[in-house]
């Protein structure tokens, strides 16, 4: 019951972005800046399951930002957010509605727990599909840590249910793209943060 009322809280984009806020959204930020200079300008940008645009300001400069979430409720909230200048849909991250070989980056952070192996397998797939040669895979997400109490609570709480291991999460990456960095982060969770290259 305590589970279902915090997760329909979180549903609500102004709770969303405060928790994602207290749980290191601005460290994690910083890591996503480094993946690009300040003086490259891409030209179309994807975030796939993007929600309310918590990670949207990494992107100065890019031509063209497109947030993609299957949650009507955090796409409107990024709509309020960011109005008419970059563009949201409504969908799903396994089947991406953009032809082979049109964008820059792929951003995918904090959603593939919410996916399970398949599922996963068929956005990176997909990634790969819709990305330029070239084009950069930029992954970030919460992994399984069952050492630690507190992460092991934190799991509890989410509406994610399929955290994965560091290990199956690059095993899979690296099954579509050529790894060009991949690190640990540790701040409430452990995180993985990785970049492929296509």
């Amino acid at each position: 019951m305590l589970k279902k009322f915090l997760q329909d809280c979180m549903a609500r984009p102004v709770i969303y972005d405060f928790v994602q806020n207290l749980m290191g959204a601005g460290i994690l930020s910083r890591h996503l800046s480094r993946v690009f200079p300040a003086n490259k300008k891409p030209g179309i940008v994807l975030d796939l399951g993007g929600g309310t645009g918590v990670y949207r300001k990494v992107w100065k400069g890019v031509r063209h930002y497109v947030c993609l979430d299957n949650d009507m409720q955090k796409a409107l909230g990024f709509k309020n957010k960011f109005g008419s200048q970059d563009t949201v849909i409504v969908a799903d991250a396994t089947k991406i509605p953009f032809k082979d070989r049109t964008i820059d980056f792929v951003q995918c952070t904090m959603m593939s727990h919410h996916l399970n192996e398949q599922q996963l397998g068929l956005l990176i797939k997909e990634s790969h599909r819709v990305l330029k040669e070239g084009g950069q895979f930029i992954f970030m997400d919460a992994v399984l840590d069952p050492g630690s109490w507190k992460r092991r609570f934190l799991w509890s709480l989410d509406r994610g249910s399929y955290p994965k291991s560091e290990e199956m999460l690059l095993s899979m990456i690296d099954h579509e793209f050529k790894i060009k960095e991949d690190r640990s982060i540790s701040i409430h969770h452990l995180y993985l943060f990785c970049v492929g290259q296509k």
